[in-house]
């Protein structure tokens, strides 16, 4: 029988056999591997060694192997034996394996390259086909059957086309590009950072910073208190591994006798400074004499400051006032300049880039601080006991019903209320935080108004 009658279905009488031809061809873009079977009736001469035994004969089928080329075109099936190359890479084996109720399996395996094979004599009766692709270590990378398979005596069965499925996944293949597929240890391919090969890191109080402690190499997580390294911030250094508040950077609590940031002891505070909400403050506003001792304390009151002014004597509660507006940022005298006219502002034109960090134009705060922004004062109201006057002053920051003074005419008030200057810029105007009796918040100011400055080391 020859290669262009088996690509045209044209059935021979061959005895004792059933004919697999491995035909490659691309239909309706999927690869295609055609196995025609011959069989049945006479003879063929170029098998005539072969008998058929009696009551068997003979199979036909074709198999769709999954393609990523979906511009696959239509091909005629006269194509010559030897083309091997729609056949998936890797696959070099094609198993086929009958089986049936009352009968032995029958397996037989097929070279790619040869391009044709035999299964002899198979029975009557009704057949499970089961067609594996297999790579050069017999491994199964792709499978498909066909059940209801009928051999009738004599005649060949179109066992029409097998779909062939991609089982890779499910044998051994490294899904996760680590150097290891499950059968060679990896207990989670779909994660690179776990292998045979990981080492895993003891951070016993889940801050993400180790001691350096390992265990491994080994695949399975030792307990839910080891991490792999991508998972930790740090995978030595944590000087206290029963504290998630103690690892290296974190903020030390100045004066407490505890070194959280690790950095070998404790942070103290120099003298004039005070820890509150996360950050050094100094203990008083500026300008004032002393830590307050109430809320209404006067001697801790401290100077009102313009909004982006320096230090040239305007911020004293008894200096002069004046309605001349100052063209730069350094006005030259000590005057409190007076504003009824909008934006309401001691400069014209405004200058929004005052008092803006550290090294910030005006910063009237002593080296190494500056004014806090408006949500450094806001983190700074949360961790108040109470969110108003009585708040402000229980908090370490000890802060003071200071007043302020007015914008329009430079009168000044305190003894109920506080304002803090932020260095946050609102529009024309700036944030400031709020509070009196019952009450605290963020609120806008214009930036005439004089009001306190309680500075914060950068």
């Amino acid at each position: 029988m020859t290669n262009y009658e088996q690509s045209n279905n044209r059935t021979t009488n061959h005895k004792d056999k059933i004919m697999i031809n491995l035909r490659f061809l691309t239909i309706a873009s999927f690869l295609v591997l055609l196995l025609a079977g011959c069989g049945g009736g006479d003879s063929d001469q170029a098998d005539n060694t072969n008998t058929q035994a009696s009551g068997t004969g003979s199979l036909a089928m074709s198999l769709s192997w999954p393609s990523d080329d979906s511009d696959a075109a239509q091909v005629s099936q006269i194509l010559a034996v030897s083309n091997t190359s729609l056949v998936p890479a890797g696959v070099t084996t094609i198993r086929v394996v009958l089986s049936a109720t009352g009968q032995s399996t029958i397996t037989t395996d097929f070279a790619v390259a040869d391009g044709s094979g035999i299964i002899r004599s198979v029975p009557v009766g009704t057949w499970t086909a089961t067609v594996k692709g297999l790579d050069g270590s017999s491994t199964t990378l792709y499978t498909g059957s066909v059940t209801g398979v009928t051999v009738t005596e004599s005649q060949t069965y179109n066992c029409g086309t097998v779909t062939m499925a991609d089982v890779r996944d499910s044998n051994d293949i490294d899904d996760d590009g680590d150097g290891y597929t499950e059968s060679a240890g990896d207990c989670d391919d779909s994660n690179a950072n776990i292998s045979p090969n990981t080492i895993w890191y003891h951070d016993n109080d889940g801050d993400g910073y180790s001691t350096g402690a390992t265990l491994g190499p080994q695949c399975s997580r030792p307990t839910t208190r080891y991490f792999y390294k991508d998972e930790l911030t740090a995978i030595t250094g944590d000087c206290d591994d029963s504290d998630s508040t103690i690892y290296p950077g974190a903020t030390d609590i100045p004066n407490d006798g505890i070194d959280q940031d690790c950095s070998g002891s404790d942070e103290t505070l120099a003298s004039g400074n005070v820890y509150s909400a996360g950050q050094i403050w100094l203990d008083k506003n500026l300008g004032a004499s002393q830590v307050a001792t109430s809320y209404n304390d006067s001697a801790a009151y401290g100077d009102l400051y313009q909004w982006g002014r320096g230090t040239d004597g305007h911020e004293k509660r008894t200096s002069s006032t004046t309605t001349t507006l100052s063209s730069s940022d350094n006005p030259g005298h000590g005057s409190f300049i007076t504003n009824s006219s909008s934006p309401y502002d001691w400069r014209s034109p405004q200058n929004d880039n005052l008092w803006q960090g550290v090294n910030g134009t005006n910063n009237p705060c002593p080296a190494g601080f500056r004014l806090p922004t408006e949500t450094e004062l806001e983190t700074e109201r949360a961790s108040w006991s109470s969110n108003d006057r009585d708040g402000a002053f229980a908090s370490p920051l000890k802060l003071v019903s200071a007043g302020g003074r007015y914008r329009n005419n430079g009168s000044v008030y305190a003894g109920s209320s506080g304002h803090y200057w932020s260095s946050t810029v609102s529009g024309s105007n700036a944030r400031a935080l709020y509070f009196l009796s019952g009450s605290a918040y963020m609120f806008i100011y214009n930036r005439a108004d004089g009001f306190s400055v309680r500075c914060l080391e950068d």
